[in-house]
């Protein structure tokens, strides 16, 4: 038996057309060997030639005649056309070559912008507000006597407050209980927003002390330079930003003395000027001062209140205490602890 070729038509070929070449996935052997195919059916009337050879009269296999082999170059051409794609127009060569037009970027729009709230039609959200300075509710001490008891105190943001009554009321004792400093107490008390209750060394941390009565105050020996390097270790400051912090304040409340004077040689309207500038050196939720009337007079504590009000205004509220209620600033939140029948 001969060889069969390496490509039999396989059953779902369409049969090939009488006397065309082969077909192009049925080329003919490297090897020289025929490939066998099937010619077109025959007319009516006449026999199908037989697709593989015929035998002779003993019954011997006859060898079959080759077919033709087909040229290299008429293969490419029949490959090229059975893989080709179809041939697009081209423009005549004097047509103008057609704008091309890239397409705008559209920058993406972020949702909770203004401009993206606008585009889709709704109102732009508001940031949400700051919480208060100082927000108390029946705060006061846990002692068999307490200096003070039942107080609801409200210092919005961005507002200053002065705490008012006589020697011996409980305003440096409240000063320490507002900046968690004084323990027990009872009630509810929010400083920028944290618990004083629950966390009074945030509170701590985030609040800072000018001057306390005898126990916290400059050092009276020591150059506002040297106060300065000293309240910057005491807070914890940046020391990058210390100096310009403390310039800042200084201007706003009016304290021109150069920084090599000593302490104990400002006057006592400047020493409390001094004593809050310092305080400044780190940005504090808030910072209370004892005793703003201690040694000043009326003119003197109302140019004080001015420099609270500045500093409120600047962004860094300040609670002060005093006995002197007819100097107070109007503006300021008053926490009476000596209310008036």
């Amino acid at each position: 038996m001969t060889d069969l070729p390496r490509h039999a038509p396989e059953p779902d070929d369409p049969a090939p057309v009488a006397g065309a070449g082969p077909l192009p996935r049925h080329a003919a052997p490297d090897d020289g060997r025929p490939l066998f195919r099937e010619d077109a059916p025959a007319a009516a009337g006449e026999d199908a030639p037989a697709a593989f050879p015929a035998s002779d009269a003993d019954g011997a296999p006859t060898e079959a005649e080759p077919a033709p082999a087909a040229s290299p170059e008429h293969l490419d051409a029949t490959l090229a056309d059975a893989v080709s794609e179809p041939t697009r127009a081209l423009p005549p060569e004097d047509a103008a070559p057609a704008p091309v037009t890239a397409p705008a970027a559209t920058p993406p729009a972020t949702p909770h912008s203004p401009d993206a709230a606008a585009a889709a039609g709704r109102a732009a959200p508001s940031p949400a507000p700051s919480p208060a300075v100082i927000e108390a509710t029946g705060f006061g001490m846990a002692t068999h006597d307490p200096a003070f008891t039942g107080l609801d105190i409200l210092v919005p943001a961005g507002r200053f407050a002065a705490v008012v009554g006589a020697a011996g009321t409980g305003k440096s004792t409240l000063l320490l209980a507002l900046t968690g400093r004084m323990r027990p107490v009872t009630g509810a008390l929010l400083v920028g927003g944290r618990d004083g209750i629950r966390h009074p060394g945030r509170v701590r941390t985030s609040t800072a002390i000018a001057r306390l009565a005898d126990l916290i105050t400059p050092e009276a020996s020591l150059t506002l330079d040297d106060c300065l390097t000293e309240r910057t270790l005491f807070d914890a400051a940046d020391p990058r930003a210390r100096e310009a912090n403390y310039l800042h304040a200084a201007r706003l409340l009016g304290l021109d003395a150069p920084r090599g004077t000593l302490y104990k040689d400002l006057a006592p309207v400047d020493q409390t000027r001094a004593a809050l500038a310092l305080a400044c050196v780190r940005p504090s939720t808030v910072i209370v001062l004892d005793d703003l009337d201690y040694d000043v007079t009326l003119d003197e504590q109302r140019a004080l209140w001015d420099g609270v009000a500045a500093l409120a205004a600047d962004g860094q509220p300040v609670i002060a205490a005093t006995t002197e209620r007819s100097a107070v600033h109007p503006d300021a939140v008053v926490i009476d602890l000596e209310p008036e029948a």
